[in-house]
């Protein structure tokens, strides 16, 4: 299916390979560079799920999902980061809390490094030997990330906001856990979220429609309809606690705030995303009067940031940075939301809504940005220009009907990094 957007003056196709692969294609003559996302609808909030035909669920240890990124580049032929260097090209791999995704960017050799993309995704080479290499590699790494602060105060916030879902998990997981991974597990795992029918492979750029799709027919072969039910706990509105704090070794301290939120259908979700980051521009964005007291006052620096902060699993309002007083600025922040409570002017609201915009045309510049808007909006369940449209659609109602709803200060909590005190 063809999908245009006179809004934002694109085209993209979706198709079905006769794999069952969804290919997703993003024209945009003219680009000097291409990019390809191989994308599976898998992350580290997967945690327990079976097979339609299952008498059983299987329960995934924690860090899986980061784990079987690190091993596809793996193969008995070598690893698939110096197949795609000796191409020239840039490529990497990352997992969030849904989705795996493996890319690359071109300026050429384009078809090359996407024979070597589809193939080495589709073709996973598990051993106990490398499994247990990679248990020491990514050990080292769990351990890094468990002394960082920017990482530990974003999950530690997470953890106040959240009782069962699995977002609160570090991604990589714990020593203890992928301890727990054989190749068994991966290959069962595997079969299931790497199935082609769970996946997408989405291209933008200035490429030829018809390479791509015979590449897809070279490299893939047909995957039978799969069924993944998976059984999550509810979440409950309310959160875990509203302040928490651990020690680490910073100069300054680090701090997460911000709101717990409802998670939209996939239906309301383009506007309700649009509608937080507007709401999280006009209260602290770079252009509120609190940011500019925050910033001249010393309580803030150029690392503090914000937005909505949504997956799969969570969906929250978020603002953090550097700060030697914390629960000062959590607490003006709760006073800015306040203020909306009184009214969003028509001119604050139009200035909000240009900047968005403006940030979305932006990302649609470059193949990489467009690309990888369309994949969300397709693993959101929404067509590739929902998300992007909802910005130049967004009414000063949408703002005024979330902030009734949902922005709700029992749902505030506040996550702090510290140093240790000196004797």
């Amino acid at each position: 299916m063809i999908y245009q957007s006179k809004i934002l003056n694109e085209t993209t196709e979706i198709l079905t390979h006769r794999s069952g692969l969804t290919v997703i294609l993003c024209q945009k003559p003219g680009a000097v560079s291409n990019y390809a996302g191989f994308c599976a609808k898998y992350g580290s909030i997967d945690t327990r799920f079976k097979l339609s035909e299952d008498d059983g669920y299987t329960d995934i240890v924690d860090g899986v999902a980061h784990f079987l990124e690190h091993k596809l580049f793996e193969s008995e032929q070598g690893d698939a980061l110096t197949l795609f260097a000796k191409t020239g090209v840039n490529a990497n791999a990352g997992t969030s809390f849904d989705k795996t995704n493996y890319y690359f960017t071109a300026t050429r050799n384009f078809y090359e490094a996407l024979r070597i993309l589809l193939d080495f995704v589709t073709h996973p080479y598990f051993s106990e030997q490398t499994i247990a290499k990679e248990q020491g590699i990514i050990g080292q790494e769990i351990k890094m990330y468990d002394d960082l602060p920017g990482w530990r105060v974003y999950f530690n916030f997470l953890g106040a906001l959240y009782h069962n879902s699995a977002v609160k998990i570090d991604i990589g997981g714990s020593i203890e856990s992928i301890s727990k991974i054989t190749p068994a597990l991966l290959n069962k795992i595997y079969s299931a979220f790497y199935s082609l029918r769970n996946m997408a492979l989405v291209v933008s750029g200035d490429f030829e429609r018809e390479k791509v799709l015979s590449l897809c027919d070279e490299c893939l072969v047909f995957a039978p309809e799969i069924e993944i039910v998976s059984d999550e706990k509810p979440e409950p509105p309310e959160i875990v606690r509203d302040f928490v704090n651990q020690q680490l070794e910073v100069v300054m301290p680090l701090f997460q705030c911000g709101y717990k939120m409802r998670k939209p259908s996939a239906n309301e979700e383009p506007i309700y995303f649009a509608a937080g980051e507007a709401l999280c521009e006009l209260a602290v964005g770079e252009g509120s009067t609190l940011y500019r007291e925050l910033y001249d006052t010393g309580l803030i620096n150029s690392n503090f940031g914000g937005g909505l902060d949504g997956s799969r699993g969570h969906c929250c309002l978020i603002f953090g940075g550097e700060s030697p007083a914390p629960e000062t600025v959590a607490e003006k922040i709760k006073t800015a939301f306040a203020g909306l409570f009184q009214g969003i002017s028509d001119e604050d609201f139009e200035r909000v809504k240009s900047k968005l915009c403006g940030r979305i045309l932006n990302q649609y510049n470059t193949p990489i940005g467009a690309g990888r808007i369309a994949n969300e909006a397709f693993f959101s369940g929404v067509d590739p220009f929902a998300h992007a449209e909802a910005y130049f659609n967004l009414q000063k109602s949408d703002l005024e009907s979330l902030l009734s709803k949902e922005v709700d200060y029992s749902r505030f909590a506040l996550s702090t990094v510290t140093g240790f005190e000196r004797s």
